[in-house]
């Protein structure tokens, strides 16, 4: 048990969600802003973030089922069914449409999203989440399978059950990778306004999956961009400590053209939000 999570703090909560509790924690006012970490992270990924984001936002920070302090009694977690859980959180919450940020495998929870009910999304931003998991992807992940409990020590703190909790996780992942490649989220029909970002040295991913998304995406949505992350790994935890994904943003290209400085990064973003 991990003690650090066996308090609610101030802006903890549980909603009553498809069959579990779900933890979920709310800061600031303003438009809805979801941010949903990656897989066998926890809401802890978007402390370093979440200050400056309810300056303008109202954020809503999940745990997904099976992690950090959400159950997942049965052990079966789905990239689809995570998605629905977030539809009926937004149901609880009163919330009819929002933005979302999602990281590696919150990305995947949001191309799902975003291909059942476009509507309910204004605006998204898909950091480090393929559309499909390649042969090479999933090679890798399913070699993370095997990692020994010292490799899962980054992991731990995000969840209450600490190692035990990351190892069942870790369990689930082959039938995670091969239930999202049997049915992929159908790229097409996203009309939402979309922000791809990607390391172009991601060590999951190669650029040419983030360029086909982009191609499926954007054409047809105006205001839609890629932005891939040069010189960059796409697990870097500088900007976001023990967190499974997190690409710099220190310089980037996005459709093509360089962005090379603050100003331009930040009328990018503005561009998005």
């Amino acid at each position: 048990m991990n003690s650090d999570l066996t308090q609610t703090p101030p802006h903890g909560h549980f909603a009553a969600i498809n069959g579990i509790q779900m933890y979920y924690e709310l800061y600031g006012e303003g438009t809805p802003l979801v941010l949903l970490h990656g897989y066998t992270g926890s809401s802890l990924q978007w402390q370093p973030f979440i200050s400056e984001f309810a300056k303008r936002f109202r954020v809503i920070v999940p745990d997904l089922r099976g992690h950090g302090r959400s159950p997942d009694p049965l052990s079966q977690f789905t990239l689809a069914q995570a998605a629905l859980d977030i539809f009926a959180l937004l149901e609880q919450l009163g919330i009819e449409q929002c933005k979302a940020i999602g990281c590696s495998a919150g990305a995947c929870i949001l191309q799902y999203m975003a291909t059942q009910q476009p509507t309910r999304l204004e605006a998204i931003i898909l950091d480090s989440g393929g559309s499909y998991f390649a042969e090479q992807t999933r090679a890798a992940l399913l070699a993370w399978v095997d990692s020994d409990d010292a490799a899962l020590e980054t992991q731990r703190h995000h969840h209450i059950h600490g190692v035990s909790q990351v190892r069942s996780l870790l369990n689930q992942l082959p039938k995670v990778v091969d239930s999202y490649n049997a049915q992929p989220p159908d790229l097409p029909k996203i009309t939402t306004k979309t922000l791809i970002v990607f390391g172009d040295r991601d060590e999951l991913y190669s650029v040419a999956i983030p360029v086909e998304m982009y191609t499926s995406i954007a054409m047809p949505i105006c205001g839609s961009s890629l932005m891939a992350v040069m010189l960059a790994l796409s697990r870097i935890q500088a900007n976001m400590p023990q967190c499974s994904s997190a690409p710099h943003w220190s310089s980037c290209t996005m459709s093509g053209n360089k962005i090379g400085d603050d100003t331009e990064r930040r009328k990018a973003r503005q561009n998005m939000w």
